[in-house]
């Protein structure tokens, strides 16, 4: 697409997005959830954009704590945030077009050693503010189109009570690990095809990073400074027995990076008790055309297997991953979506291999309903080399800890979640190890208007 064409169609939704904001507020002041309207589908197997004949309203409250350190292992910041998101969404007119818009915020409520490190603010430390969607949804029979600033987060209905195992499911989605997510300026067209086939497709000229108010292009975001080049891409998600999902997506960023993956879930349940869980997945990554991300070509994959078991109280699970020697695997559009990405780090770096292995334990069965915790370590079997130098890389390990409650739906805080969280990444040199410490608390809390 030529640029002066992009700027046409992107000002063209512009436009079209705001007179639906405008009309939004004017006509509804409780109008409806922007973020759940521009999902396209929500872990659980609803379409997120349901014709709502209502206009509907709510909040996402947000605060967390992160410090990490200490100073010697080459990381120091830490800072105190409250912020989340207000969305709004207009009743379907005529059954086929709805408005809607979030507004995205953190503000700090104490800054430690370099805030704007956390990711948390702005570089500089201070707070963010931002109209992170804005968008019109037209759809029919099942197909739709959400045009201008939206959510991209393509996800399919994980079984039920089996443990989350990637945060994003796709190279593109909302990489919520701080305090707001990415969003996009984009076309995207979503639908079934039939009841176990669903369809993503589109063009996302730009994109919001998590620590800034405004957005830049997708080709800048990966690396390539001074560039103004979107992404095409396109998915399906396929589900042709019970608890067996398989999915498929292409992204290309012109002269940037190019992108396949395939990725399959299973769940077989022989009984009520215990469950049994096998996964695969496969990426490779390029560059292309001019190559301006690197400079010169490059090509990369991974490959992962991922394993758990299930019974009463108790989740257990492993994985491996291996990646190719030709780069490191990017991911600047997601957090994920390989198995092996863990809080400080992500095991995917050229010629790793690496294991994790993990357990979670819900002590609901003890009557401490809401409250779970979960444990893993991630460790190299091969460290790799260095793509550009060919030196050896130096060896990761990480342990992972949550300590997570939800209330109940019976209380007064319905919707809430508290975590507290630690990560210890060690970097072994050879004759040096250097540690990190990374502590979190977050508390999530979801509230409708209506």
């Amino acid at each position: 697409m030529q640029a002066g064409a992009t700027k046409g169609c992107v000002a063209a939704l512009r436009c079209l997005a705001a007179a639906g904001v405008v009309a939004t507020l004017m006509f509804g002041l409780n109008p409806a959830h922007a973020q759940k309207a521009s999902t396209f589908w929500l872990a659980g197997g609803e379409a997120a954009d349901t014709k709502s004949e209502d206009w509907t309203a709510g909040a996402h409250l947000r605060s967390l704590y992160l410090d990490r350190g200490p100073p010697s292992s080459g990381s120091d910041f830490a800072a105190w945030t409250l912020g989340g998101w207000l969305y709004a969404q207009s009743p379907y007119f005529f059954d086929v077009m709805s408005f809607g818009a979030t507004g995205y915020g953190s503000f700090p409520l104490w800054r430690g050693p370099n805030p704007g490190q956390t990711d948390m603010l702005q570089p500089d430390g201070d707070s963010l503010a931002n109209l992170g969607e804005a968008f019109a949804r037209l759809q029919y029979a099942g197909q739709g189109i959400t045009l201008y600033r939206q959510l991209i987060n393509p996800r399919y209905p994980v079984a039920a009570g089996v443990r989350g195992n990637r945060l994003d499911l796709a190279f593109i989605g909302t990489r919520d690990i701080r305090s707001v997510p990415l969003t996009y300026e984009a076309a995207m067209a979503s639908g079934t095809v039939s009841d176990s086939l669903r369809y993503f497709a589109g063009y996302v000229w730009n994109v919001k990073p998590i620590d800034e108010n405004g957005f830049e292009s997708m080709s800048s975001l990966a690396g390539a400074s001074g560039t103004d080049d979107g992404m095409w891409l396109g998915g399906v998600q396929w589900s042709p027995v019970t608890d067996l999902w398989l999915q498929g997506w292409y992204h290309n960023v012109r002269n940037t990076l190019a992108i396949s993956f395939v990725d399959a879930d299973y769940v077989n349940r022989p009984s009520k008790e215990w469950y049994w869980r096998v996964g695969t997945q496969y990426a490779y990554q390029s560059s292309t055309g001019t190559d301006q991300l690197t400079g010169s070509e490059f090509s990369t994959w991974n490959w992962g297997a991922y394993g758990e078991v299930g019974w009463k109280y108790l989740k257990g699970y492993a994985a491996y991953s291996t990646t190719g020697d030709g780069a490191n695997i990017s991911t600047p559009y997601s957090k994920g979506p390989l198995y092996i990405t863990q809080r400080i780090k992500d095991f995917t770096r050229a010629g790793e291999q690496a294991w994790l292995i993990g357990g979670t334990i819900d002590f609901s069965s003890f009557g401490l309903t809401g409250l779970s915790f979960d444990i893993n370590a991630a460790i190299d079997s091969n460290a790799g080399k260095n793509p550009g130098t060919g030196a050896a890389n130096p060896k990761w390990t990480e342990y992972d800890y949550d300590l997570i409650y939800r209330f109940g739906k019976e209380t007064w805080f319905d919707g809430m979640r508290v975590r507290l969280r630690y990560a210890q990444w060690d970097q072994d040199n050879g004759a040096t190890t250097i540690r990190t410490n990374d502590f979190r608390v977050d508390l999530n809390w979801t509230y409708s208007f209506k």
